[in-house]
């Protein structure tokens, strides 16, 4: 293939791979993954991500881009590309035969799973390290004892008839040099609980990255949202900076999230900072506690740009009024008119509480 761009610092294989993820054609750009639904294959991509992060080893994850998921080794001198089509069935299991399987659209026979997995090593060549059939069910003629396994380790007469079945749709394909590249994963997800299963290695993530768990289904909504930007259907590609912020997430990406969660969560303001410049009644200084928690929870269990650009835009509003107001509660009802359309913008009509609550956490933030 002929490279039509070029990038400084990049040589030999590592140019290739790169310029080959921008210049050759995606096979298909239907089914991307709708960017507000919580799906499987963001759960399973983000458990690889983790997993990748854990080890301590370089990468860089791909959300559909060429492949449901992608993974390169590096992006700044990357050597292996491998590629992962995740699929999930109610079904008890898999099957080679299923996998291989081409089902009719009118005239034309459509490629089976298998086939789209040897286009990608078509398409790559020697680049490729290995193309991964991942999936909530086992293949039943694997072992159950392997939760990743090349295609070869199957029953050898089912295999047979897998090798005959892509050899027939696929003219290049060879056994004795691709078969090797094919494997299954089992990923141990199940389609009812997968999300609480991932929330469960978040805590555990950042709990070792961190110290503590704490405020972690915040942290979960972060990277989830982070996974599915790059799931998104995007314009053509051109420079190798605009394809790593758009596509990949890297190990540079997690540790800068995990450092400005942690920056955030150890700026939390104190309820404690404004109750005693309040001179309230118990009982409202009560009421107006519970609507902080409350809105401090939907900050963190929320944390989108949207949800970042209200409370900037109230803040802005709200510190210079409270810094000349005679005392902090006369400047939380001074601020209340100029910020409740925010407000109810954001919330719906909330008590006035809630509203309170909320200029006073903007104002101490």
């Amino acid at each position: 293939m002929e490279a039509v761009a070029r990038f400084d610092g990049l040589v030999g294989m590592s140019l290739t791979i790169i310029e080959d993820l921008l210049t050759v054609p995606e096979r298909e750009n239907g089914g991307r993954t709708a960017y507000d639904r919580f799906d499987f294959q963001t759960a399973w991509g983000l458990m690889k991500v983790i997993s990748l992060h854990s080890s301590g080893a370089e990468y860089a994850v791909a959300f559909e881009f060429h492949d449901d998921i992608a993974e390169l080794d590096s992006l700044s001198a990357p050597t292996r590309l491998s590629f992962y089509q995740v699929k999930t069935t109610k079904s008890p299991s898999w099957s080679l035969a299923k996998i291989s399987q081409r089902t009719k659209s009118g005239e034309t026979r459509k490629p089976s799973y298998a086939g789209k997995m040897f286009d990608n090593v078509e398409r790559f060549g020697s680049t490729v390290d290995k193309v991964v059939f991942v999936s909530n069910r086992p293949l039943s003629e694997m072992s159950s004892e392997l939760t990743e396994a090349p295609f070869s380790a199957a029953e050898k007469a089912k295999l047979d008839k897998f090798i005959t079945a892509l050899g027939i749709e696929c003219s290049g394909f060879k056994s004795t040099d691709h078969l090797p590249l094919f494997h299954f994963s089992d990923c141990g997800l199940h389609l009812d609980t997968y999300d609480q299963t991932l929330l469960g290695i978040v805590t555990k993530f950042l709990d070792d990255a961190i110290g503590s768990g704490i405020d972690s289904r915040a942290f979960n909504f972060i990277l989830v949202d982070e996974c599915r930007q790059r799931s998104k259907k995007l314009a053509d590609l051109t420079g190798i900076d605009e394809l790593r912020k758009s596509k990949f997430l890297t190990r540079a990406d997690i540790t800068g999230k995990l450092e400005s969660f942690q920056k955030r969560r150890q700026h939390r303001p104190d309820w404690n900072s404004v109750a005693s410049y309040l001179n309230l009644p118990f009982a409202q200084a009560a009421r107006i506690e519970r609507e902080w928690r409350n809105y401090e929870m939907s900050r963190f269990e929320r944390p989108y740009a949207s949800g970042l650009e209200f409370a900037d835009a109230v803040k802005n509003i709200v510190v210079p009024i409270m810094e000349t107001a005679s005392t902090m509660w006369d400047g939380v009802v001074q601020s209340l008119p100029a910020v409740r359309s925010l407000i109810r913008q954001r919330f719906g009509d909330m008590a006035e509480d809630f509203e309170h609550a909320v200029i006073l956490y903007e104002f101490k933030r």
